[in-house]
């Protein structure tokens, strides 16, 4: 970035955070040499400030209201000016500088082990390790080594369309985006927006940390919004919902790694609240160190045990399945197993739901009833996958056979609860009762009925319902144009435009999932491209990308003998259609998927084996004609 210090000097800043160097690096040219003053703050009551001298380091450490130790330093790694330490021994200044390389390491005491009271090592111990690390390495190859960290992850997919004018292209992000708030088109900055929600969660979500939270990694307050905290009730997993299908599997680790670390916790917190169950469940507001606040959710282990099953579906690794999927897929369905009770017909109702975060708690939630089943259907495949026993095979089968299903209610609607009660004009944010469409696999082409209810009730949240006489049903005909200004009020949220756009898409409508893209950029985007609730946060920026993944590929299918059944170019919108072609994208059965277009039919297309425990065959849907292929094992 070039920018002007006082006196019109033009500086040119670079600034990055290496994940190899584990530490923040800042660059400064000058064209003509400046003064530059580095001291240190801190709103944390305690924090003590020092510096360094002979190390050339500015330092704040203390101990926070929970005890937990954090550590700040600013180390002078490159100056060409003289460096001289204040009297007050707290800051610094550099006189006569035009070149200046700072390290910043920020760290704290915390660990990802509850068997260590969630405590590790001191924290200037660890950032002392990491600034030696970086000054022996030097500013030209902690550059190079983060590039080549950060490019090999990003460069797994590329997504090519028609590009915007170069006029626009020019434009700085606000104005495009003003652009498109008044109606432009802007092709290139909805492709940007799909690569910059696969950035955010690489530099947010690595492996052994802690994942994604609503502000990512970007919390700028002592008193965020909701704590800055992991909802479970659709947030934390749309976070994660690009990580499979836009090939940055490795972040998963992050969610699963941390889930695991609280289990002991949630263990002993679902007894107390549910009384002598196996497994545990969450509340919505959960901490780093596997505290619950606020109400239960309690499907969130079904949900969360999901997310364990993609990971492996897309990867197909032997060693993740047997010994971290299965355990923790198990265990949430004895949760489960305990917790359902008997409705009508021998049924099985999840009891006491929540349509988070609408209506009240009762049996046969349909939100409630798509998840567990979703969660029953996957730990059956699972357990085959791994040899488990036979018997328990049968018990996961016939739960997931058992548990009851959605109804279509008196308007054509796919029923929110068991009783007929949903209302055509709400326009609440949530859309819990479709789970099953997506990132559910349960909603297909094959149960048409279930689609086209779905539809008249995702329609009707954007603010399109069905006419009284029943007419001119909205799910029969195409949507209108601008159909993203008909989304209005408590529906125009950050995370509820990419939950739409892929819903739209599952659905196999294009142009819809298209609009809510662009509602998205039009309503409810930051200048920076951080999606906004408000305040920002990140879930929009993520969940946008899985969508636009599922506008071009879907694997959630199975033929009738348990194939995976890839779909090519399922919703791809008429805007795009023309030309455009994306490499890279993962499909499950552990198989990568490239494909490329011309006036919306695919002129080239391939499916290989992205992970050695990859399926050896699957069938690929081609403009709408069945392809059986085999799949050679990746090299």
């Amino acid at each position: 970035m070039t920018s002007q210090a006082p006196g019109g000097v033009v500086v040119r800043q670079e600034a990055f955070a290496s994940t190899p160097a584990d530490l923040l690096v800042l660059a400064l040219d000058a064209e003509q040499t400046l003064r530059v003053e580095l001291a240190l703050e801190s709103d944390q009551e305690g924090t003590e400030l020092s510096a360094d001298e002979e190390e050339r380091t500015l330092w704040a450490t203390g101990t926070l209201g929970n005890a937990l130790q954090h550590a700040t330093a600013v180390q002078i790694l490159e100056s060409d000016g003289t460096v001289e330490f204040a009297a007050d021994g707290v800051s610094a200044q550099i006189h006569e500088v035009t070149r200046l390389v700072l390290l910043v390491d920020q760290t704290t005491d915390y660990a990802r082990d509850p068997q260590k009271g969630w405590r590790g090592a001191d924290p200037a111990h660890t950032a002392r390790r990491h600034l030696a690390g970086a000054a022996r390495t030097g500013h030209a190859d902690l550059r190079s080594q983060h590039l080549t960290h950060l490019t090999e992850r990003t460069s797994r997919v590329d997504l090519q369309g028609i590009d915007s004018s170069a006029e626009v292209l020019a434009l700085p992000l606000d104005q495009r985006l003003e652009r498109v708030a008044e109606g432009e088109e802007d092709p290139s900055l909805e492709r940007l927006l799909f690569s910059y929600g696969r950035y955010l969660l690489l530099s947010s979500s690595r492996e052994g940390g802690l994942p994604a939270n609503l502000q990512g990694l970007w919390n700028d307050s002592n008193s965020p919004a909701w704590s800055s905290d992991y909802h479970s009730n659709i947030n934390l997993q749309m976070a994660y919902w690009p990580a499979e299908i836009s090939a940055i599997p490795e972040t998963h680790e992050a969610l699963i790694g941390w889930l695991i670390a609280s289990r002991e916790s949630l263990r002993r917190a679902t007894r107390n609240a549910f009384g002598p169950v196996r497994g545990w469940t969450a509340r919505t507001s959960q901490s780093p160190w596997g505290g619950n606040a606020w109400e239960w959710n309690t499907v969130a282990s079904a949900w969360y045990a999901t997310h364990v099953i993609e990971h492996w579906d897309h990867g197909r690794d032997e060693d993740f399945a047997r010994e971290i999927a299965w355990p923790f897929v198990d265990e949430v369905c004895q949760f489960w197993e305990d917790r359902l009770i008997e409705g009508e017909e021998g049924t099985l109702l999840a009891p006491d739901g929540w349509s988070p975060e609408h209506g009240p708690r009762e049996d046969g939630v349909m939100h409630d009833q798509q998840i567990v089943r979703e969660l029953f259907e996957g730990a059956a495949t699972l357990a085959e996958a791994v040899g488990a026993d036979e018997i328990r095979r049968d018990e996961l089968r016939a739960v997931a056979e058992n548990i009851a299903g959605e109804k279509i209610g008196s308007w054509g609607q796919l029923q929110e609860w068991q009783e007929d009660r949903d209302d055509p004009a709400d326009l609440h944010r949530h859309t819990s009762h479709l789970f099953s469409l997506f990132p559910g696999s349960h909603i297909t082409p094959a149960t048409p009925e279930l689609q086209r209810a779905a539809k008249v009730s995702l329609l009707a949240r954007c603010g399109l319902p069905p006419t009284d006489d029943g007419t001119d049903q909205p799910a029969d005909s195409p949507v209108p144009e601008d159909f993203e200004s008909h989304v209005s009020g408590d529906s125009r949220r950050s995370w509820t435009w990419p939950w739409r756009a892929a819903l739209f898409a599952r659905l196999g409508d294009g142009d819809a999932a298209h609009a809510m893209v662009r509602g998205l950029l039009r309503y409810s985007t930051l200048p920076n491209l951080w999606a906004t609730h408000p305040p920002f946060q990140m879930d929009g920026n993520f969940g946008i990308t899985a969508a636009i993944g599922e506008m071009l590929v879907h694997s959630h299918e199975r033929t009738a003998d348990g194939q995976v059944l890839v779909r090519l170019l399922p919703a791809l919108p008429s805007a795009w259609a023309p030309a455009g072609s994306v490499s890279g994208l993962r499909a499950r059965g552990g198989l990568e998927v490239s494909v490329s277009w011309q006036d919306g039919t695919v002129t080239d297309w391939s499916v290989e084996a992205a992970t050695p425990g990859a399926v050896g065959s699957a069938v690929v849907v081609v403009d709408g004609q069945e392809t059986p292929i085999e799949v050679a094992p990746a090299s």
